[in-house]
């Protein structure tokens, strides 16, 4: 025999490609485990059994948040916040200040100041929580109604009386905390305002005493204003006149907005002082699990020591000179202990009150310094905008002054323009005394009003759950789809031939069409399916015959890894295709003597003599041998098993049957049983010219497909590669073509 068909020549000329790795050897890295494919393949798999499980699931699932589900109520305030005062038609953003009040209603000083207020052991939600602060900071919800200054607080509660006792606490905190600052601020406004009021008051007698110095000088010169146009009527340019407004305009905006600007700065600085240090104990003494911790310490400290001090006296009051007594001495060895133990306590209790009002203060300075050095950023960059046009706008004023002191003589020029300037200065003299006379009004008006109070609601948010009960049906329904996936990543299922040869580098060799519901080897109804199926047979049946490296093979083994991928129905129809393309004998051998089948196919007898009878010599081989509907094929059933397979295959007895048939038979295919459930199998393809390996797309596993190679490589038992089974006949029309089934209908 000429055939030398090894593993190495298996994996290039069979394969195409050129890696060292051999036939079944492990996959490559070079594609993740879950691909559209194979999801599209589970679901396709699965569905049927998935989808009424992820039903049941996720009506458990729904029923289960409903039952545990527990109602809501909602209360809401509805807030009117009033901005800061307008200062020279300006202020400081209004608007800015608005919005920062989001952020100030849900810091942390004023949630904490709101807890003081309420018993957190009777509320559901926050006697649960590890931390009530951030379970309230969590449930509070700010809006603010468009652009406007009102503001709607809402707190969502199990019980309706506490949400609308929480979302008052919070509302009174806020109010309390924000008009304390406000105040802050509107006092500073006021100290800048009158000291900016005196520089004006100065600046403007600074230009009446040279006004004055000018009409001095003027009589003195006999009435003259000097320059060129003598003591004609001058008439003031309108540009300069506008320029001045303009400039004067900007730097009052740019007064403001340094006032603005200072008032912020003072504000970071004081934070700590901000907070009430009283308000701060008062909580920390309530809230502090150190502090709360330590002082339970002092107070067990300090109830042994009234018990061994009344200890004490009852023994001087009993005892004869009680100080010899060991008693009384240890008493007063563990009293004076106690008391040493007590101080430490305190001072600890004193050092644990400096850490956490430091820590909590701390706290506090973040939450407020980052909303106003976002304030003190945006101011920065409106100055350096303020600048760029003061700037612009003087040096057109200079320019406008130069052009009018041309014309009208410098000391005319002079004297209106210093005018002028008394003017803008008058006017911004009344401006201040207005601003000032408005923030006296203002510090006594509230800062933010309640428009409507929070109410107890009688209807929870939500009867029922619905969105909940969607998500966790939702959720809860994949996994059984999540559960199949993960099943089919596993067990890795053959789908098409690019995942034999690229994940376990293992040759296809054909692919067979799906066979349809007939008896092989008759000529009766032909279809499109059985045309499609004999066509893929007999272009396997052509590769195998045109292969130079099987070219003198004679037995072809035909074999799978486990049942059912339909290893006997290519073995039979390969068979058929065999004797009527070559017109020679040749017999079909059913080696599966466990699970025989042949002899339905080709409508033997099954209680007729067989393989069985002849490996035991308990009949002749031309009496096993029974004829088919197809000219030149034999085939010979599996028989009676009376005894174990292993003893028929491996006394000896097959080798010489096989010789017997090849004197009579050109071509023999056995049939044999499967790989991995059967020893025999191997020792039966062993003896053959060529193995085939069948594999069932979409049933076989890529495993159980490696390991069945690997052992007919162990083996030796010539394997080509691998027969795929079960290809739709659409996929295979398509893939191939059908050229023989429409010449031939």
């Amino acid at each position: 025999m000429k055939h030398s068909h090894d593993s190495s020549h298996n994996g290039s000329s069979h394969n195409g490609n050129s890696h060292a790795l051999l036939p079944g050897s492990p996959p490559q890295p070079n594609s993740g485990p879950i691909n559209a494919k194979l999801v599209l393949q589970t679901l396709a798999r699965w569905w049927h059994i998935a989808t009424p499980i992820g039903l049941l699931l996720a009506g458990a699932a729904a029923f289960a948040v409903y039952a545990t589900f527990i109602p809501e109520y909602k209360s809401t305030v509805l807030l009117e916040i009033k901005p800061p005062p307008a200062l020279f038609g300006r202020g400081g953003d209004p608007r800015q200040s608005l919005s920062n009040q989001e952020a100030y209603l849900k810091a942390g000083i004023v949630l904490e100041a709101a807890l003081e207020k309420i018993d957190i052991a009777s509320v559901r939600e926050l006697s649960k929580a590890k931390d009530p602060l951030r379970e309230l900071e969590k449930r509070i919800n700010i809006e603010r109604w468009g652009r406007s200054n009102f503001y709607e607080i809402s707190y969502r509660s199990y019980d309706p009386k506490d949400a609308a006792q929480i979302v008052t606490a919070v509302t009174d905190a806020y109010r309390s905390l924000y008009g304390s600052w406000e105040n802050q601020g509107q006092r500073s406004r006021l100290e800048h305002l009158e000291a900016m009021l005196k520089e004006k008051r100065t600046e403007l007698a600074d230009i009446q005493e040279r006004l004055r110095t000018m009409s001095v000088e003027s009589l003195e010169q006999g009435g003259q204003l000097g320059g060129g146009m003598g003591g004609a009527s001058v008439t003031i340019p309108a540009g300069l006149v506008e320029l001045e407004k303009q400039l004067s305009s900007l730097r009052n905006e740019k007064l403001s907005l340094q006032i603005d600007k200072q008032i912020a700065q003072e504000r970071l600085k004081d934070l700590p002082n901000s907070y009430s240090q009283e308000e701060l104990d008062k909580w920390l003494e309530q809230n502090e699990p150190a502090i709360i911790q330590t002082r339970m310490r002092i107070e067990a400290t300090e109830e042994q020591i009234k018990q061994l001090e009344a200890g004490i006296a009852d023994l001087r009051r009993t005892t004869v000179n009680p100080e010899s007594h060991r008693i009384y001495q240890s008493k007063q060895r563990k009293l004076s202990q106690l008391r040493q133990n007590l101080e430490e306590l305190q001072a600890e209790l004193e050092s644990v009150r400096q850490r956490a009002r430091k820590e909590r203060l701390e706290q506090f300075k973040k939450y407020t310094a980052d909303l106003i050095e976002r304030q003190l950023k945006s101011y920065e960059l409106a100055e350096q905008k303020l600048d760029l046009l003061i700037k612009a706008r003087q040096e057109e004023y200079e320019k406008a002054k130069r052009e009018f002191a041309s014309v009208a003589g410098t000391a005319v020029a002079d004297r209106i323009i210093s005018e002028m300037e008394a003017t803008s200065t008058r006017m911004i003299i009344e401006s201040l005394e207005k601003q000032i006379e408005s923030l006296g009004y203002q510090s006594q008006a509230e800062t933010a009003r309640v428009a409507s109070e929070a109410k107890v609601s009688s209807t929870p948010v939500e009867l029922i759950p619905i969105k909940k009960m969607v998500a966790a049906g939702g959720a809860v329904f994949f996994i059984p789809f999540g559960l199949a996936l993960l099943w089919e990543i596993r067990i890795r299922r053959i789908s098409d031939p690019s995942t034999v040869e690229e994940s376990a580098n293992i040759p296809i060799v054909g692919e067979i069409a799906s066979l349809p519901t007939r008896r092989i080897g008759t000529r009766n109804g032909h279809s499109s399916s059985l045309w499609m199926f004999e066509e893929s047979i007999d272009s396997l049946r052509t590769t195998l015959m045109v292969d130079a490296d099987i070219a003198d093979a004679r037995v072809f083994a035909v074999t799978s890894a486990v049942s059912q991928e339909g290893k006997t129905s290519v073995a039979a129809q390969l068979a058929v295709s065999i004797a009527r393309a070559t017109g020679k004998r040749t017999v079909i051998v059913d080696g599966d003597m466990r699970a025989p089948d042949l002899h339905n196919i080709f409508d033997v007898e099954p209680d007729s003599a067989g393989l069985a009878e002849v490996l035991s010599e308990e009949c002749s081989l031309d009496d096993a041998i029974s004829d088919t509907a197809t000219d030149n094929l034999d085939v010979l059933p599996a028989g009676q098993l009376r005894c174990n397979p292993h003893s028929l295959v491996g006394n000896g007895h097959f080798e010489g049957f096989l010789k017997q048939l090849k004197q009579e038979y050109t071509y023999i295919v056995l049939d044999t049983p499967p790989l991995l459930a059967a020893a025999e199998s191997v020792m039966i393809a062993k003896h053959a010219d060529a193995s085939l390996l069948c594999a069932m797309r979409d049933s076989s596993r890529l495993d159980q497909l490696r390991k069945a190679y690997h052992r007919l490589q162990k083996a030796q038992a010539h394997p080509v590669g691998v027969v795929l089974n079960g290809i739709p006949t659409r996929h295979y029309a398509y893939r191939y073509g059908s050229y023989a089934y429409s010449k031939k209908r």
